[in-house]
């Protein structure tokens, strides 16, 4: 399942966004949903730079989650 990922602009840290899939339609791909949610923008604030990764890629210790950074 991929997971949306920015920097929050007013708490610093990298947020990571969980889209609903069961909001998914059934004629649209999976990046059009991602995109969907996006352009929604009510978990997601606007005018910050998204980006989007399989939620495998985020690291499984959560002990030190509030120091997590994103590296492009």
């Amino acid at each position: 399942m991929k997971v949306i990922i920015f920097v929050d602009p007013v708490a610093g840290g990298t947020s990571v966004y969980y889209p609903n899939y069961d909001y998914k339609r059934e004629d649209e791909t999976e990046d059009e949903f991602l995109i969907r949610c996006v352009e929604r923008r009510k978990s997601i604030p606007a005018g910050v730079v998204t980006h989007t990764i399989e939620d495998t890629e985020l690291p499984t210790d959560r002990y030190f989650r509030d120091a997590w950074e994103w590296e492009e």
